[in-house]
């Protein structure tokens, strides 16, 4: 209380009342209907609810987790979904009734309220407790009924000048083809103050008989007093018919936005389970990164569809299927199922992920995982590598299939020395000491912050020779810190180690044997100074005849060893137990028939074959084929993927409640001349919340 004056004399004091005005906290509330396309095709679901039944009330409170409203979950990810309360959402006027999700299903349910037409009837009838208004529905297509309902104001005036709020209660009912009148949803209520007219809808659903008659009915009871404004009318209601569109094959997320808690329209993001892909009869799914566990042997049969993050797969289905892929060009007949089999066992192995638990054990994750949400058209020849960049393979179309080569590790699968190549030899070229970089920046998706990380990768000792030369590559598909730093890491292991490439001509027996990712041992006596390789005059399962053993070093000192070329067309390395002329004697037994008229090459510590990955074959003149290689070292994939600790990032966490309302909240106007113009000013003043960034102010002026 303010007090304006004090009276004298002996008669006592005396004083003055100003009155109060509560808040006008009361508005028209407006919505907007947004409908998200997330995936085509159905969707696993959302990770977080993945212990619940979808469908469930506890699965809608748990995907709210993975939803994010300008990059802010709904739901903290520590909130108790059996024990939930409003500070653990972080949007106070959002929850799992604002949205409808589909799944992606052939036959999914249309969404209700999304793409309708609609017709608004007038009613323009004040409610009376003793005198509820009724309108009857006629139209059987209609879906269900927007009730309008305007207060011209709410408040009280009292003796002493106070301007209050007060409480109407209502309720609505509906009745199906004569039948009695049920209520439709809770007991409604406005509580507040508004000097201003302002609306409120509710939604009816019609799911019974026609013709359906729609009441309101008011409960607090009627007043005549003229210092009450409680009032209100029934305005209209807006007759609606849902389009009924189901949008087949599309999981999507359908949004009622109250502007209440949003002044525009919110970025919106998901984190999904996404797309179901066939996976092999004896793979199972990792539920917690969606790798996959192979187990026994695959008899080349699939399984249901299934989520999975297996590159290899996920890359197949993308071949494969007709309504987003290249189904309509590609058959699954000319896919080479068995090397994506072969890359999704390397893919799924378990590797160092640079990160420790509690008990200082290393954390092992999958060596390599797809997470990418493709939204854009592109040339399937830039997807397709984009897809195989993930697993480090290579697509090739060969014999009539496409199939892909992965680099990892694999032994020689064919040998060449001066005896299968064209007269010109071999021919060696390097890379720009310019193409090498010291650092790589690679950018990934970093699910927490919701945005691109990077990871900076270093080769100390390039930069010691080279200086910091820095590139920066996004990881395709990457969602993984640990990921990302492997394809730093290979990104430098190969500008600094693979820089060698080697090129010959061969003959069609030869070019016809390897294929682009083939792992080939090359004996070039021009570049070693001694002639180790020649041909097979003749073998038997322990032994082979050589061409030319006068010419030829074949040492008995250092391990020495022998690669030939067999009958079924592979090749064998075997231990060297006897030379004797031109006959070389092995330790153990090949595996087939060494070929007659094949190749071979010797090797021991002091003088070893070089080992090339296969990067192109070439036709020419229709007998002859250019082979160009890349120089390769089987150690890089332990050296690649060793286990260097990472240094733990940290996220801060989101407030675990909302700053409190201001307190002490005080205005005060001023008359002030600035300028020479004389005008009025409000200051406004209240004690600061510590955990608050900044306080939005919004002010009516009421005549």
């Amino acid at each position: 209380m303010t007090i304006i004056g004090a009276g004298g004399g002996g008669k006592g004091g005396g004083g003055s009342y100003s009155p109060s005005t509560d808040e006008d906290n009361l508005d028209s509330r407006a919505y907007a209907r947004v409908i998200d396309l997330i995936s085509e095709g159905e969707i696993e679901g959302f990770p977080s609810a993945r212990a619940y039944t979808r469908g469930s009330a506890d699965y809608d409170k748990a995907m709210l987790k993975d939803i994010y409203l300008d990059k802010t979950p709904i739901l903290q990810a520590a909130a108790k979904i059996s024990d939930l309360n409003k500070t653990d959402y972080n949007f106070q006027r959002v929850d799992d009734n604002d949205l409808k999700v589909r799944w992606g299903t052939q036959n999914q349910e249309y969404i209700p309220g999304f793409t309708a037409v609609e017709r608004e009837v007038g009613v323009d009838v004040e409610v009376k407790e003793k005198a509820p208004v009724t309108r009857q529905i006629n139209d059987t297509n209609v879906d269900r009924v927007r009730v309008t309902l305007t207060w011209q104001a709410l408040q009280r005036l009292e003796d002493n000048g106070d301007i209050e709020g007060l409480k109407v209660k209502y309720k609505i009912l509906i009745a199906y083809s004569g039948g009695s009148f049920q209520q439709v949803g809770d007991t409604h209520a406005v509580s507040g103050r508004s000097a201003d007219p302002f609306q409120k809808s509710h939604n009816v659903p019609i799911d019974g008989a026609f013709p359906a008659q729609i009441r309101v009915e008011r409960l607090t009871d009627d007043t005549s007093n003229v210092k009450v404004q409680d009032d209100f009318k029934w305005t209209s209601y807006t007759e609606i018919v849902d389009a009924k569109l189901t949008y087949p094959n599309s999981a999507m997320v359908a949004w009622e936005i109250n502007a209440k808690e949003f002044s525009s329209i919110p970025s919106r993001s998901y984190r999904i389970r996404g797309i179901k892909v066939k996976i092999p009869s004896n793979a199972s799914v990792n539920p917690e990164n969606g790798a996959l566990i192979y187990s026994g042997t695959w008899d080349g049969t699939f399984s249901a569809a299934q989520w999975c993050a297996d590159p290899a797969w996920c890359l197949w289905d993308l071949l494969t299927n007709c309504r987003y892929g290249f189904g309509q060009h590609i058959h699954s007949i000319n896919l080479d199922k068995w090397s994506f089999y072969a890359a999704s066992l390397y893919c799924n192995t378990l590797v160092p992920s640079g990160l420790y638990n509690s008990n200082n054990a290393p954390i092992l994750e999958p060596r390599f995982l797809c997470n990418i949400s493709i939204q854009n058209q592109d040339e399937a020849y830039k997807l397709i590598n984009d897809m195989c960049s993930v697993f480090r393979a290579m697509p090739y179309w060969s014999a009539g299939s496409l199939t892909i080569s992965q680099d990892s590790p694999s032994a020689p699968l064919y040998v060449f020395n001066q005896t299968n190549v064209g007269e010109e030899g071999f021919q060696y070229s390097g890379s720009s000491l310019k193409t090498r970089h010291s650092v790589v920046v690679v950018g990934y998706l970093d699910t927490n912050l919701q945005e691109t990380a990077f990871e900076s990768v270093e080769d100390p000792a390039a930069i010691a020779q080279y200086g910091v030369v820095t590139a920066e590559v996004t990881a395709f598909a990457c969602t993984s810190r640990s990921q990302a730093r492997r394809v730093g890491e290979w990104l430098l292991y190969t500008e600094q180690h693979e820089t060698e490439v080697v090129s010959f001509t061969t003959s069609i027996d030869a070019g016809i044997s390897v294929r682009p990712g083939t792992i080939i041992a090359v004996s070039d006596p021009l570049r070693s100074g001694a002639r180790r390789g020649g041909r097979i005059k003749k073998g038997g399962s322990t032994f082979i005849l050589i061409d030319a053993p006068e010419a030829t070093d074949l040492p008995l000192t250092g391990n020495p060893t022998v690669h030939v070329t067999l009958e079924n067309g592979g090749v064998d390395v075997r231990s060297v137990s006897a030379v004797s002329g031109n006959r070389i004697t092995v330790s153990t037994a090949f595996t087939a028939t060494p070929l007659t008229g094949g190749v071979f090459i010797y090797n021991n510590d002091s003088m070893r074959r070089s080992l090339w990955r296969v990067l192109n074959i070439q036709e020419q003149n229709g007998t002859e084929y250019v082979v160009t290689a890349v120089a390769h070292n089987p150690s890089k994939y332990d050296y690649i993927e060793r286990d260097v600790p990472l240094n733990t990032k940290t996220y801060l966490p989101l407030t675990v409640s909302k700053p409190s309302d201001p307190k002490n909240v005080t205005a005060s106007t001023a008359t002030v001349s600035t300028n020479g113009q004389v005008t009025n000013k409000l200051y406004l003043s209240w004690q600061d919340d510590p955990t608050a960034l900044q306080y939005e102010v919004r002010y009516r002026l009421v005549s």
